[in-house]
């Protein structure tokens, strides 16, 4: 295997563990609930009408330990990342930025606090 090829496995495992450490630090928790109104929380679970259909009975659901959103209605589904990109009608690479942003607010908020 020459080097090269190596370098391009490695990457998107580095690239994930960012992707990763974004959607930790941005909870849907918090997220979800400035672009929706009407959320019911539940011990494991925040559930409402989801936000990219219309529907007349709560089917979107985040999962508040795997930090995961799933609507059964139109089958929607996805993290943080998702969430802010299909929300906000963003790329991938915006809602990152967008994301990384509202981190950054929000440390500097807790850091004056």
């Amino acid at each position: 295997m020459d080097p090269g090829s190596i370098k391009r496995i490695v990457m998107p495992i580095k690239f994930n563990d960012k992707l990763t450490k974004i959607n930790d630090e941005a909870p849907l928790m918090f997220i979800v609930p400035q672009y929706m109104g009407g959320l019911k929380y539940q011990e494991k679970h925040i559930v409402g009408r989801c936000p990219f259909h219309k529907e007349s009975s709560p089917s979107f659901t985040i999962d508040l330990n795997k930090n995961l959103y799933h609507c059964y209605g139109c089958g929607r589904a996805g993290d943080s990342i998702a969430f802010i990109s299909e929300k906000l009608n963003l790329t991938i690479h915006e809602a990152v930025t967008f994301l990384m942003g509202w981190i950054y607010e929000n440390q500097e908020f807790s850091e004056k606090t």
